[in-house]
């Protein structure tokens, strides 16, 4: 037991020391480091002096400028306008007439709606052939949407004397029964200015109108 101690004992104090040391070693770069930045305050004064060193005094600054001879000032041009005031325009100003002649009166069925698809022919007088007013684009059912079903559907309505349309019918689609309902209840929301006939309204069929869907 005590020769086991007495080979222990000194490995275990050269240990310590060791340790000891390695801690001096890592404390000693910040108890130098201070010193560093004297001689950096050092240098920044030399520096600082030295540029006041070179510096020319005072004196010899005046005496430069007062050697330095002035410039003299050149006046710029002086621009030659002309004379404006006594120069009289001459403007020859369009001659218009006290009445225009319109060669014909605009009809109603001249005039652009919005949404407007099918042509609308007119003539001279108290008749009008059949405008659209109001024809909004159809609603895409959302289930064919999904699906990415395209198709067509051929349909007949009349449009009665008030403009309104009545009795919406579907004479073919394709493919069935997809559209056929946005059909039915959204052409019945059309409106048309009705045809005339003489200066009266008179109710109009519309045979086989297509519509196409497509995304």
């Amino acid at each position: 037991m005590l020769a086991r101690i007495a080979v222990l004992l000194p490995l275990g104090m050269a240990v310590c020391l060791c340790l000891f040391w390695l801690m001096a070693k890592l404390i000693e770069p910040s108890i130098h480091q201070p010193t560093s930045s004297k001689t950096l305050l050092v240098v920044d004064f030399l520096r600082a002096k030295t540029n006041s060193d070179s510096e020319p005094p005072e004196e010899e600054r005046r005496e430069l400028a007062d050697e330095i001879p002035e410039q003299p000032q050149i006046a710029p041009p002086a621009l030659m306008l002309p004379d404006i005031a006594n120069q009289k325009l001459s403007i020859e100003m369009p001659l218009f007439a006290d009445e225009v002649a319109i060669e014909a009166p605009i009809s109603l069925a001249e005039l652009s709606f919005e949404g407007i698809n099918n042509e609308a022919t007119t003539s001279l007088g108290n008749s009008r052939e059949l405008v659209a007013v109001r024809e909004s684009t159809l609603t895409y059912p959302p289930k064919a949407q999904r699906r990415r079903i395209e198709g067509w559907v051929v349909f007949n309505y009349i449009v009665t004397a008030e403009g309104k349309v009545t009795d919406v019918e579907i004479v073919e689609s394709s493919p069935p029964r997809i559209f056929d309902r946005v059909v039915l209840k959204e052409v019945a929301r059309w409106e048309y200015l009705p045809r005339l006939v003489n200066g009266q309204a008179q109710a109009t069929r519309v045979v086989e109108r297509k519509y196409v869907f497509q995304l």
